[in-house]
């Protein structure tokens, strides 16, 4: 297998008693080439320029598995969960027809039920929701998310 590679990864841990939200977060996305089943990636939060990414390498292994593993940590994720210290093997829970993995940049972005945007369903997407994107057409992308129950949602968003 050949290819470019995009993923994401969010994880939270402890719980603060005051905000009633948890402790710590890790949260990355990553984007590389895969050859041979293996490859090196290129990590970083949502949002962060690429100067502040993180290298590390990727292997895809049998039983649809993916192992990561990154040269240091991301802010908060030697918290929730080390990808230094080992490298970190996850297996498959869902498979989806994308093409690419992206994340929303701004904030409040509606989300539509076609490519031409005139008709928007009552779903406002915000700052750095994860998206499967499926198809570009002109000026918009058909992508699917997972809600809170990990139903899935699909719709039209603009991709400018």
């Amino acid at each position: 297998m050949t290819g470019r590679v995009t993923g994401f990864y969010d994880n939270e841990s402890g719980y603060d008693e005051k905000t009633g939200t948890a402790q710590f977060s890790c949260t990355f996305y990553f984007s590389g080439r895969v050859e041979l089943k293996q490859g090196k990636i290129v990590s970083f939060y949502p949002g962060d320029s690429v100067p502040d990414s993180i290298p590390g390498n990727l292997e895809l292994g049998i039983d649809e598995q993916l192992t990561i593993r990154l040269k240091s940590e991301h802010g908060g994720c030697w918290n929730v969960q080390s990808f230094t210290a080992d490298p970190v093997t996850f297996s498959l829970y869902k498979a989806v027809r994308w093409n690419q993995i992206r994340y929303v940049i701004g904030s409040n972005v509606d989300l539509f039920m076609d490519e031409r945007g005139t008709s928007a369903l009552n779903v406002k997407l915000p700052f750095g929701s994860v998206l499967g994107i499926s198809v570009i057409k002109g000026d918009f992308a058909h992508c699917a998310l997972l809600d809170s129950t990990n139903d899935v949602i699909e719709g039209w968003i603009r991709a400018i």
